[in-house]
């Protein structure tokens, strides 16, 4: 937050009463569905029979299980919904006596590679199933299938081109009528509960991995059928590494998930790590504990790395964007150091490597919704999502990019969405047990509320505890506020300032303290100024 940062308030007046509705509707959920929204026991699932080549795909794989000569092989996706995708679609086979081989990326990769095709290839499949990507992987479905394999696709992502070697599960095919928002272990899970549908079988279970993978997807929220999922998923955990991991982070949240969990899985693909390891533990419940270690040291040397690359990264500050390069080595850290530097510029940022001699490869970062933009160029092309994509330039036309850049008139003044203004003699232990009740509601497109206001005090009213580090802490109106980790220059300031000026953006929580609960206020950013004049509150 910057003293140039725009607020932009979505509920104009907060009523406690009616705030978590009001909220919800600001963010999208349309006002007809809030009530199944907030409480979607009555939602029905999409019909997996919707999908179309869904029979198809069940008779392929029923066919070919059915000679228990056949081999069968899963791919692995490289995040955490391509571990959820390929855990599902493995506890499904497993139920049926089948034993997959499985087979993982050497790095950070999605589909069939140049990385991974030789060993699947070498390994003569009857038949390979590709969760959560592949839709688009034409050429090495084509290889894959002269040698006789045949290809189950369940995927989630857009389909760019035809590929008839395979047989494909994917909501794109039917875009007015289908769930286009839904993970890759969403799909998975369509096909199993076809599967066992179809052939008598007892369910599967697997609507918390398929929880988790929306959340760390970010797949849109405001979809009721995705809400249905979380809902359901987290209310039930039954996958026991799942179950553990949500124990350690102390709740059954997407928070826990999108904080906790899925960094963890996902920096296994961006460090040397054993995969093979962890992704037992999701099927085996007795390889839990090594996976779960396996999962911290690859999480600390991930930090580890981050920390070096964003300490004191290159960077060319332009008048329309940041950029900085990247050795090839830390290419699965684009994205994050990309980040970074948004946060220090509140530019759109490029994080490239030198792919090879023709082309520049990397993340972009925005603070405005960007990639569609930068495609109008013709001089890149941005994949992914508008503010977060992939980017890849051609050298010969890098520097016409950035002349192109340089000659736009963006509004790259940030805006920040916000429940609204709050002052402190508006909080009332209602409003914070309303959304503390409700944190089951805070994922991807609908976070956690976070409110506004300017707190005016003088510098003996701040409490200052010092230890590792420093704990901000003043009391309005009963409510208390408190910010964590202060940095070395906000404690100067606090501590010389007589009468401070503070906005605040907080959310807000319930203090629990000797039987009594007290509002409490989470200050999640602020600017710190003297204050001239008299106390509003």
């Amino acid at each position: 937050m910057t003293s140039k940062t725009k607020l932009k308030n979505l509920v104009s007046k907060i009523n406690p009463r009616s705030f978590i509705s009001d909220y919800l509707i600001a963010l999208g959920v349309p006002e007809s569905e809030i009530d199944d929204y907030i409480c979607p026991v009555n939602v029905q699932y999409q019909s997996p029979w919707d999908y179309p080549n869904m029979k198809l795909a069940c008779k392929t794989v029923n066919q070919i299980i059915s000679n228990p000569e056949s081999s069968i092989g899963v791919l692995v996706d490289s995040d955490l919904d391509g571990c959820m995708s390929a855990t599902a679609i493995v506890q499904f086979l497993k139920s049926i006596s089948v034993n997959p081989k499985i087979f993982f990326h050497p790095n950070k990769a999605h589909g069939l590679t140049t990385y991974n095709i030789d060993e699947i290839e070498n390994a003569n499949l009857n038949l390979l199933i590709i969760p959560d990507a592949g839709s688009n992987d034409t050429q090495y479905c084509s290889r894959l299938t002269s040698h006789g394999t045949k290809i189950l696709i369940l995927d989630h992502h857009e389909i760019t081109k035809p590929n008839p070697n395979a047989v494909i599960i994917n909501p794109h095919m039917d875009k007015a009528h289908l769930n286009t928002k839904l993970s890759g272990a969403g799909v998975t899970s369509k096909f199993v509960d076809a599967y066992c549908e179809m052939y008598g079988l007892n369910p599967v279970y697997t609507k918390d991995l398929v929880a988790c993978s929306i959340i760390s997807d970010v797949c849109d929220v405001t979809v009721l059928e995705n809400r249905k999922y979380i809902y359901d998923g987290l209310s039930r955990v039954e996958n026991p590494f799942l179950k553990f991991l949500f124990d350690k982070a102390k709740e059954a949240t997407p928070h826990a998930v999108g904080w906790t969990i899925a960094p963890k899985i996902n920096a296994l693909f961006r460090v040397e790590s054993d995969i093979a390891t962890v992704f037992e533990g999701f099927i085996n419940p007795s390889a839990i504990e090594s996976a779960y270690k396996e999962c911290n040291r690859a999480y600390n040397a991930s930090r580890k790395i981050t920390n070096e690359i964003t300490k004191d990264p290159i960077i060319d500050e332009q008048k329309n964007c940041a950029i900085s390069f990247v050795e090839n080595e830390n290419a699965s850290f684009t994205g994050l150091l990309a980040n970074r530097i948004l946060d220090a510029t509140k530019k759109p940022t490029f994080v490239l490597r030198d792919k090879d001699d023709r082309v520049y490869t990397g993340s972009m970062r925005s603070p405005i919704e960007f990639a569609s933009i930068l495609n109008s160029s013709r001089l890149c092309r941005a994949e992914g999502h508008e503010k977060a994509s992939g980017i890849v330039i051609e050298k010969k036309n890098y520097d016409a990019f950035l002349k192109w850049l340089d000659a736009q008139n963006f509004d790259l003044e940030p805006t920040e969405d916000i429940a609204g203004q709050l002052s402190p003699r508006n909080i009332n232990l209602f409003l914070c047990e309303q959304i503390e009740s409700n944190k089951q509601l805070w994922a991807n497109q609908i976070p956690e509320p976070r409110f506004s206001t300017t707190l005016r005090v003088k510098n003996t009213d701040v409490a200052l505890f010092k230890k590792t580090s420093t704990t901000f802490k003043v009391e309005k109106n009963g409510v208390a506020f408190i910010k964590f980790q202060l940095k070395e220059d906000e404690v100067q300031k606090i501590e010389s300032t007589k009468r401070l000026k503070i906005d605040v953006i907080f959310t807000l929580g319930i203090n629990r303290y000797n039987g009594t609960e007290t509002p409490q206020g989470m200050i999640q950013e602020w600017t710190i100024d003297e204050d001239d004049g008299e106390d509003m509150f």
